[in-house]
């Protein structure tokens, strides 16, 4: 008799229909088991058992049961790989169906051919007690500014999770949610390489190439970079993190952070400015919480005056912020 509702279930209905092949797959691996005493029965004396096995030491029993079950198996093989297929897909439905058990803040997402990245209430499925935060694109990308610890890493992966959860699963940790017929590539906290020999950099750089290769055969049109190019100095890293960005966001939309408030002057015409900063009202200094817009906070410098730095040294850092500030405006008039 079909359980209730196990009709709307096409995987379920495929189990029932091929147990006739799973009873053909048994019958021909049968004798294989009896061979390896798999399949003895519990009361057979010590003698028999200890008959079994020294005949099984004497001609390597199970390593030929071994062999032939090899042999067997492929044979049967086809009989059982459709079974395997349905059991692989109700066990991924039970672990989803789960998993949004556990998590009913959720929404289905509407999936549009334009670009589009509209994401409210986001949260991260990841963080116990997550700040929601709410971004839209459209036809745009995000430059995201803000110094360690602000929040900037955790809210590009935010935006990337219910991304791949819309297109792959159909549910996105968010209260509504629009996305991109499109896969997502990511650069997120690369690492040195001892066993390859490459550098940071020299990894990076082979992922950005991938990026604008994909970019421009229209294989991928969302990519989530985090903190581009900080493995190598100042003046080389704001020059090729703005000729890239300009590249990329020609043929794709992209999340990316940064500690280089620099790029906001540089690249304001092309994309959305967003940044994190520094709460004073909130214990741990940040409140995690997007703003649209340009940042002057200088977050990294105010966070030494609270902890107790001192003020010669707090004015000094401030004092060539400015002076650099000055310099990157000038160029990109």
């Amino acid at each position: 008799m079909d359980e209730p509702g196990s009709s709307a279930i096409p995987e379920l209905a495929r189990l029932r229909e091929e147990g006739p092949r799973r009873g053909a797959a048994r019958l021909a691996l049968g004798p294989l088991s009896v061979l390896t005493g798999s399949n003895l029965p519990a009361g057979l004396n010590e003698l028999a058992q200890s008959l079994y096995l020294w005949f099984n030491i004497a001609f390597l029993l199970e390593l030929v049961v071994y062999v032939r079950t090899i042999d067997r198996f492929l044979e049967i093989r086809l009989l059982l790989q459709s079974t395997f297929d349905a059991v692989g897909a109700v066990d991924a439905a039970v672990a989803v169906a789960s998993y949004l058990e556990l998590h009913p803040d959720h929404c289905r997402p509407a999936v549009a051919d334009e670009r589009v990245i509209d994401i409210q209430g986001g949260r991260h499925p990841l963080i116990a007690e997550p700040v929601e935060n709410s971004i839209r694109l459209e036809g745009r990308s995000a430059l995201i500014a803000g110094s360690n610890m602000a929040g900037k890493t955790t809210f590009i992966k935010m935006v990337a999770i219910n991304l791949i959860f819309g297109r792959t699963l159909g549910f996105c940790f968010a209260s509504k949610a629009a996305i991109p017929r499109s896969s997502v590539m990511a650069s997120i906290r690369g690492e040195h390489s001892v066993a390859s020999g490459k550098s940071h950099y020299f990894a990076e750089v082979e992922a950005i190439h991938a990026f604008i290769e994909s970019a421009r055969r229209g294989d991928c049109a969302v990519f989530v970079i985090d903190e581009l190019f900080r493995g190598t100095n100042t003046v080389e890293r704001l020059a090729i993190a703005r000729a890239v960005l300009e590249s990329l966001c020609e043929n794709a939309q992209l999340l990316v952070t940064t500690h280089d408030v620099e790029l906001q002057a540089l690249l304001a015409g092309r994309y959305d400015l967003y940044h994190f900063q520094e709460d004073p009202d909130v214990e741990g200094f940040f409140d995690y919480r997007l703003r649209a817009g340009a940042t002057r906070a200088r977050n990294a410098i105010r966070l030494l005056e609270r902890m107790a730095f001192q003020d010669d040294v707090v004015a000094r850092a401030m004092s060539y912020a400015a002076a650099t500030d000055e310099d990157v405006a000038a160029e990109a008039q």
